[in-house]
């Protein structure tokens, strides 16, 4: 699976268990543990070797499989890095687009569980979470994953960009020439579509931190300001390389645009069509209109998707949901009174 089809882990698993079974204890997901890790650094005379790199393919196809069996919130913050590491920012887009959907349609039963014993204390959950602003993990790996590729003039990361805007005061390194020689052998069509996977992922995590203010409160969330700010320098330096477009006033008249649009094989069958289709239209207004506000919407449209008309009708109108359970004639949620005898 790639992570553009990321939509189809939001899919319930079960019917009576939406998010499967915890897996904490099951060898697979304890291997899975152990395939995040890198290997740790070793001695050799004077200097220092890195350890194994993790192997980014493996961790994918391991994630995937547990995924299909358990809604966890370690498995989707890995998945995120794996996708980043073997797709760039598209995947870290549906990464975070995955955990996004996790919180917002599932928090009362994703795993990891919250602490019953602490009147459920969220810390494992934010635990988790924190590794998406882990500065040796995620943080280093999106410095180091290329920004543009160039055959003969090689590939370039964030990493490279700062180093030559510097002056490359180690003196090793790439120059700046070639740095914007890569950009320039870059055609539009990769760096719009790089710009729109991380406009993707910071709307991704603007819905990870309303959900956790959502469900935790103010008091004991956390920030994602490290990635997000982050995210925000690299789309930066790929915009700023990005061919400006011109528009003919004929064009506006007539309704022409660049791109004649593209008509969609097939019906919809199933709730990741839906997402597919809305991600397609985000994408297609973060190129042409990139200021526009219509992908936020789009998004937190994308994590309804999963919700029942009475959990939408909670969030969108909160104050009508006892008025529609009593003309219903449902139970309001809360403790069910046993019978005196």
């Amino acid at each position: 699976m790639r992570s553009a089809d990321y939509a189809e882990l939001l899919e319930p698993i079960d019917g009576a268990f939406p998010c499967g079974e915890p897996l904490d204890y099951d060898p697979g997901f304890l291997e899975f543990e152990r395939a995040t890790r890198a290997g740790p650094e070793r001695q050799a005379g004077d200097q220092t070797v890195a350890g194994e790199t993790q192997d980014w393919r493996h961790v994918a196809e391991l994630g995937v499989e547990l995924a299909g069996r358990s809604k966890d919130i370690r498995i989707a913050v890995a998945l995120a890095r794996a996708w980043l590491a073997t797709e760039g920012f598209t995947g870290l887009a549906g990464g975070l687009s995955l955990i996004a959907g996790y919180l917002d349609g599932y928090w009362d039963e994703l795993h990891p569980a919250p602490d019953a014993d602490d009147g459920g204390d969220q810390t494992i959950r934010l635990n988790a979470l924190a590794n998406l602003r882990d500065a040796a993990g995620l943080l280093a790996e999106i410095r180091r994953i290329p920004l543009v590729a160039a055959r003969g003039v090689g590939s370039f990361a964030f990493n490279d960009w700062q180093a030559v805007r510097h002056g490359n005061p180690d003196g090793e390194g790439p120059t700046l020439a070639q740095v914007e020689g890569a950009f320039g052998e870059t055609g539009p069509a990769a760096l719009d579509e790089a710009s729109a996977a991380i406009a993707s992922c910071l709307a991704s995590l603007a819905a990870i931190e309303g959900s956790i203010r959502t469900h935790v409160g103010p008091g004991d969330t956390i920030r994602l300001d490290p990635l997000k700010d982050l995210l925000a320098q690299v789309k930066s330096v790929i915009d700023d390389h990005r061919p400006r477009r011109t528009v003919d006033p004929a064009d506006i008249e007539t309704g022409r645009e660049d791109d004649p649009p593209q008509s969609m094989t097939g019906g919809i069958a199933s709730r990741a069509d839906v997402i597919g289709l809305l991600d397609r239209i985000c994408q297609w207004y973060r190129t042409n209109e990139p200021s526009s506000p219509v992908p936020i919407l789009l998004e937190r449209a994308k994590q309804m998707v999963s919700r029942d008309f009475l959990a939408l009708l909670m969030e969108l109108a909160p104050d009508g949901a006892p008025q529609f359970r009593n003309v219903a004639g449902l139970r309001s949620p809360g403790p069910i009174e046993e019978d005196e005898d």
